[in-house]
């Protein structure tokens, strides 16, 4: 049993704690493992921001897929065909977005289509991949 002391004209007096004290702080302990716990299975099951890029696509004659899988905080993209070239990607506004020397790629996901759209800003031409089933 935990005891208090305090001094009283230089004595130790030990006082023990209230049942009801000790219950309410059981209480608390419990409801906020409780909570943790909870909390944490949400954000454990849920989706991720990106997360509807993340997979296999590809033009349906060709015979290579373009694969993106996460990286941390970034995303991957390699293809099937050179597998030793990446391209390292940022979830920005609801695109992947790469910055290079050589100017600028943007990735958007096309939920009608469940497809991605690979395009370069003020440039006109855009490839479409549909998701590999």
């Amino acid at each position: 049993m935990q005891r208090k002391s305090t001094q009283e004209s230089g004595s130790a007096i030990e006082r023990p704690r209230s049942k009801n004290v000790k219950k309410g702080l059981k209480t608390i302990a419990v409801v906020a493992l409780l909570a943790i716990s909870a909390s944490s299975l949400l954000v454990a099951c849920g989706k991720r921001t990106g997360d509807e890029f993340v997979g296999a696509w590809k033009v349906k004659d060709d015979i290579d897929s373009t694969i993106i899988a996460r990286s941390g905080y970034d995303f991957v993209v390699t293809n099937t065909g050179d597998t030793s070239s990446r391209m390292f990607f940022r979830y920005e506004h609801g695109i992947l977005v790469m910055k290079a020397s050589a100017g600028m790629l943007e990735i958007r996901y096309d939920r009608i289509h469940d497809a991605i759209v690979a395009f370069t800003p003020g440039f006109p031409v855009e490839i479409v991949l549909p998701r590999v089933k």
